[in-house]
């Protein structure tokens, strides 16, 4: 959010949005870029392309009109019947003129529920921008007890976005509380699994547990980062693993695969060994997603059903090594339906890729 802080990474990834500016994909960069936050009504075109706006309220910075270049969904000749009220992000990219940030993100008609909620959230939100480090950080947290999603949601993102160093001063019991006044895959809570991959402390281990046991499997791919890259946090997943009701099994599994490394491989070792064949093929797709687990896939090949053998050449294809290609070539001619994946895979390699992002 503010000018210190700088995202390379999403300004690196940003799209090209409406208007020419580089596009946002949340209210807090787009805060951080802004030079003016307005609510205004279109009241005229003192140009073509240029859009006149009455100044209603200034929530960071005040002028009583604002003439905006380039102006997301707007005719080049301004028609008075489509005149509305507009939350605005401001700023001058290139030249003098006031452009909008962000494309459509950056300019919001206020209307309905939606339009109501990006108000709140830019009153709430819009303020901080020129905090010092510690009080942004801090202010932001507080803001994850809002009542308001929205809220939540983008305080959660621009949280994320600040050093690691800054981050470590949230207490993990307040990022914990957050998470569990959310129900259901909210974008508020998975706003604040993203702090808590940029934070990267043992002290949420707690709390991502407690999203493997009870939380939203449509939200395990957001746990794979923190429990990769905290100490402890692989044995955190496979400890949860082993308590887990079938029905989430399969999801954990996956996320296994997502975070990879010794533990996670013994974990699936265990799941191969057992007599659930939709686990065993979940578990076999797993161990394609990271390296070290030739052995075991050669075994699954081997001893396996079709459905498994074709999943092993997949997964030996995306991970083994030389030597494990080599063997999966030598026993292909002795294992039905081996031979045809490998065949398969050759045709078309797009498609083997694709089965490691599905």
């Amino acid at each position: 959010m503010r000018r210190a802080v700088v995202c390379a990474a999403a300004a690196l990834l940003a799209t090209r949005a409406p208007g020419g500016e580089m596009g946002s994909t949340t209210l807090a960069e787009l805060t951080r870029r802004a030079e003016a936050v307005f609510v205004g009504r279109a009241v005229g075109s003192p140009s073509p392309g240029t859009i006149r706006f009455h100044i209603e309220e200034g929530i960071r910075g005040w002028s009583p009109f604002a003439d905006v270049r380039a102006f997301p969904g707007v005719a080049d000749e301004f028609d008075p019947s489509g005149a509305r009220t507009w939350l605005l992000y401001l700023g001058r990219p290139t030249g003098d003129s006031l452009r909008v940030l962000g494309g459509e993100r950056g300019a919001v008609p206020l209307v309905g529920d939606a339009g109501l909620a990006a108000l709140e959230a830019a009153r709430a939100l819009a303020p901080l921008a020129d905090l010092p480090d510690e009080r942004l950080r801090d202010a932001l947290a507080a803001q994850l007890r809002s009542a308001s999603a929205r809220v939540r949601e983008d305080a959660g993102e621009a949280l994320s976005r600040l050093p690691r160093a800054l981050l470590r001063g949230v207490a993990p019991s307040l990022l914990a509380e957050a998470l569990e006044r959310e129900e259901g895959p909210t974008p508020s809570r998975a706003a604040i699994l993203r702090v808590l991959a940029a934070r990267a402390e043992a002290g949420d281990l707690p709390a991502l547990r407690r999203e493997v046991e009870e939380g939203p499997e449509d939200l395990f791919p957001l746990l794979a980062e923190p429990l990769r890259s905290i100490e402890g946090g692989v044995s955190t997943l496979a400890l949860a693993f082993r308590g887990l009701p079938r029905s989430r099994r399969l999801a954990a599994i996956r996320l296994l695969g997502e975070v990879g490394g010794s533990s996670a491989a013994e974990t699936l070792r265990a799941v191969l060994a057992g007599s659930d064949p939709e686990a065993r093929l979940a578990a076999i797709e797993a161990m394609g997603a990271f390296p070290g687990n030739g052995e075991d896939l050669l075994h699954a090949l081997s001893t396996g059903d079709e459905a498994e053998a074709r999943a092993a050449v997949r997964a030996i294809l995306l991970a083994g090594n030389g030597e494990d290609r080599a063997l999966l070539r030598g026993l292909s001619g002795s294992v039905p339906g081996a031979a045809e994946a490998l065949e398969s895979a050759a045709a078309d390699p797009f498609s083997l890729l694709q089965s490691r992002n599905r």
